[in-house]
């Protein structure tokens, strides 16, 4: 603490009673007690919706691998890959989602439930998750008020309150993901080498829920190298950070050839890949399209936090001043910076990806939220500071 803001702090002791410091200010608890008041109505919201009438195929999948799982172990896997390689009519082994099944399965032995309700409940826990952490993330970096918009933007979504029920991994992918946001924030403001072994570890096992968690991988570690690059001006750092990614992602891939039975078994697995996952009629009208499908998608289900969180994104990542005026958190600009990278970053190659799904954004809900916040709160200090000060007291 500089000794400016240190000789202001004691003053301010010195001046304050005993009783006066022990009272709560207003201010100061109003965010918290609308936050948890938020945070209420997300759990309320995903209870009363949690009913779903029909299963999809691949929700039917998912339960079905994790209760092999919970019963035989991931060697259920591993038979299952040798069976699919030599023609047996059994499912595609998907064993590069294996930890996604052991997950499920590891869920339904606590529980002892192998239904669908187990793996949906995975969903619905991982989402009153995201949006508590989402809250936790915005006070950190943003401000406590940015907090509060944020997750309300995301408690009420209709993208999120559908995947909440559904027995799928994007809302599984969306909390990794935003956990391995915040260490790699830690980080990039000094948080040290644990925040980076977090965001590493996080964003390992990430790679193992679905394929395209690697683009937030690949993302996180050209940030924490350019962020070690940065700070020393040397190259030995961010030699030392792309080291510890390349690492990660060879351990994940290790993984998948020891569940796959070895390597020749998982090349084999790919091989037969492209006539088992080829594109049926669905898939070809449904989730394929130009840029345009997911602009549609936004525009129809909610548009004003999207198109409010892309435009912070672009101010973020040119460090506008505007989004981070006084008063914000010391590494508010960086960590909007980072978090407009990531949603801008993963935003383009889903964009640019053939297959398309608006739950395949799901990584970049919570980032996408926590920049449109705060640009609101950004606009809202700009009206304040520029308005008159009655009309100012009038609004608050």
């Amino acid at each position: 603490m500089r000794s400016g803001a240190l000789h202001d702090a004691r003053v301010t002791s010195s001046s304050t009673s005993p009783r006066d410091s022990a009272r709560p200010r207003p201010g100061r608890w109003a965010p918290r007690i609308v936050s948890l008041a938020i945070l209420l109505l997300a759990g309320g919201l995903r209870v009363a919706n949690f009913d779903v009438p029909d299963r999809s195929p691949d929700e039917q999948l998912w339960t079905k691998f994790g209760a092999h799982i919970a019963r035989e172990g991931p060697a259920w896997v591993t038979r299952l890959v040798h069976d699919f390689n030599r023609g047996a009519d059994v499912d595609f082994p998907w064993q590069q989602r294996i930890g996604y099944t052991c997950l499920v399965g590891l869920v339904m032995c606590a529980s002892g439930d192998t239904t669908v309700r187990a793996v949906e409940a995975i969903s619905t826990v991982s989402s009153l998750a995201t949006i508590a952490i989402t809250g936790v993330v915005a006070r950190e970096f943003l401000g406590p008020w940015t907090a509060v918009v944020a997750m309300l933007f995301l408690a009420v979504s209709p993208l999120d309150l559908a995947l909440a029920r559904r027995a799928w991994q994007d809302d599984v992918i969306a909390l990794l993901t935003l956990l391995a946001a915040w260490a790699f924030l830690r980080h990039a403001s000094g948080g040290g080498r644990l925040s980076r072994a977090s965001f590493f570890a996080v964003a390992g096992f990430t790679l193992l829920v679905k394929e395209s968690a690697a683009i937030a991988f690949g993302l996180g570690t050209l940030g924490l190298a350019w962020t070690a690059w940065r700070g020393s001006r040397d190259w030995r750092p961010p030699v030392g950070v792309l080291a510890w990614g390349a690492a990660t992602a060879l351990g994940a891939f290790a993984v998948v050839v020891a569940v796959s039975g070895g390597w020749a078994e998982l090349h084999r697995t790919l091989d037969l890949s492209r006539e088992a996952l080829a594109p049926d009629d669905y898939l070809r009208h449904y989730q394929t399209g130009g840029p345009d499908y997911y602009v549609t998608g936004l525009r129809i289900l909610q548009p004003v936090p999207f198109l409010l969180g892309a435009l912070g994104a672009v101010l973020a990542v040119f460090r506008a001043p505007f989004l981070a005026p006084e008063g914000r958190p010391a590494h508010a600009r960086a960590a909007l910076a980072a978090l407009g990278a990531l949603a801008l970053g993963f935003g383009a190659v889903a964009f640019g990806y053939y297959s398309k799904n608006m739950r395949f954004l799901s990584p970049i809900y919570a980032p996408t939220f926590l920049l449109a916040a705060a640009l609101i709160a950004a606009a809202v200090s700009w009206v304040r500071a520029r308005a008159p000060r009655a009309a100012t007291v009038a609004v608050v």
